[in-house]
């Protein structure tokens, strides 16, 4: 599906509609390799290349996507666990192939950590 240049920066994140305008103008972004001075140039972002100033630039489909998850007790982080524990990635099955678990806690060896101590000393 074709998009415009302009919005395809936008909802990347590098620029606004506007000032993506404004940067192709004065010739700031390249598509293939070949710097654009078109306004309403439309891009395959599945195919075309987009560089701005240089660098390149990720369509939306392309950039990370987080999750918060609360991990339930009794799961690990982790991918595979070799002792057959069940894994935060058990929950999330429906995710692409290659999402990676990143583990962190604000609680340390089951104590409420210093700042939560406080918090839950005051009330």
């Amino acid at each position: 599906m074709l998009t415009r240049l302009n919005k395809f920066l936008a909802h990347a994140g590098v620029c606004s509609a506007r000032e993506a305008d404004r940067w192709i103008a004065e010739g700031r972004i390249s598509v293939n390799g070949r710097v654009v001075f078109e306004l309403g140039e439309k891009i395959d972002p599945s195919r075309d290349r987009v560089q701005a100033n240089g660098k390149p630039v990720r369509g939306e489909e392309e950039r990370p996507t987080y999750i918060l998850l609360n991990k339930p007790a009794g799961r690990v982080v982790s991918v595979k666990d070799p002792f057959g524990r069940p894994t935060v990635m058990d929950l999330l099955k429906h995710l692409p192939a290659g999402s990676i678990p990143s583990g962190g806690s604000t609680s340390t060896r089951g104590r409420a950590a210093p700042h939560e101590r406080r918090r839950l000393a005051s009330g």
